[in-house]
């Protein structure tokens, strides 16, 4: 059975301010053209994410501009609506709990979303 590629785009309406990362959650898509693409979080104002390295932690928003930038890394970052009851900090403690209980990006151990699917299994972003 052949299947066939199929494609999606997304339509930008808006054009990136940095400040708007200063609040709120955001699933940040780095190399957004690549499959895969690599997945963090920002939260509170830095940026979390696992990877082959280890574990990426409290990176200031403004290195991963700069760093997406100078690369000319495609990058998007994607605004999880605020929960209605959890503070930025407690959202941001919670999601650096579960990037911590993994090493690193390993085989058949973990990927860079793992950490992201422990913080929505647990419903935190998903009210």
């Amino acid at each position: 059975m052949i299947q066939e590629e199929v494609k999606y785009k997304i339509k930008i309406e808006k054009q990136f301010e940095e400040t708007e990362l200063l609040k709120g959650l955001y699933i940040a898509v780095i190399h957004a053209t690549r499959i895969p693409p690599h997945i963090g979080m920002i939260v509170d104002k830095a940026y979390h994410s696992l990877s082959i390295k280890g574990q990426d932690i409290n990176t200031p928003i403004a290195a991963l501009i700069k760093n997406s930038s100078i690369r000319k890394i495609p990058t998007l970052f994607i605004k999880i609506k605020s929960h209605p009851t959890f503070s930025d900090i407690y959202l941001r403690e919670h999601f650096i709990t579960n990037v911590q209980q993994f090493d690193r990006v390993d085989v058949g151990i973990a990927t860079c979303l793992s950490p992201i699917k422990l913080f929505s299994k647990k419903c935190v972003i998903c009210q």
